[in-house]
């Protein structure tokens, strides 16, 4: 069913949260609830607002939940960006860039809403950007 303009708040602004950016939207299929991915947090401006990948969940794509953070940002970069979740298997496959978009990590959780510590749960880190990557398949 589309949706109208009017019966968003503010013009289609769905929640306020400061320096957030890179969302995306999921249909996560068992919990019946989509999932919004994005990155918080302006750590490259202000050291003491630190990046964060953060969800939130709605049954309807117009009523959403308060943030939960799932990561913060790994080891090495200045800022998570370009957060990218896949399901396959069972298995939640988190791919985060760094602020210089020139390293990609992963990480692998059974939960989506948990990926674990940036550091000991990092499956790998590599020098690429993950929209090159999907490209080069």
């Amino acid at each position: 069913m589309p949706l109208k303009a009017s019966t968003l708040e503010d013009g289609n602004i769905l929640f306020k949260e400061k320096d957030c950016r890179d969302p995306e939207i999921d249909w996560i299929e068992e919990r019946q609830t989509y999932f919004l991915y994005y990155v918080s947090g302006a750590g490259t401006a202000d050291p003491s607002n630190p990046n964060e990948v953060r969800v939130r969940e709605s049954p309807d794509l117009l009523h959403w939940s308060e943030p939960k953070t799932v990561m913060l940002t790994p080891p090495g970069y200045q800022a998570a960006e370009s957060v990218f979740v896949l399901k396959e298997n069972g298995l939640y496959y988190l791919w985060v860039s760094g602020y210089d978009y020139g390293r990609m990590s992963l990480y692998i959780s059974e939960d989506p809403m948990n990926f674990g510590d940036p550091v000991k749960n990092r499956i790998m880190d590599a020098n690429i950007h993950w929209a090159t990557a999907l490209n080069c398949r």
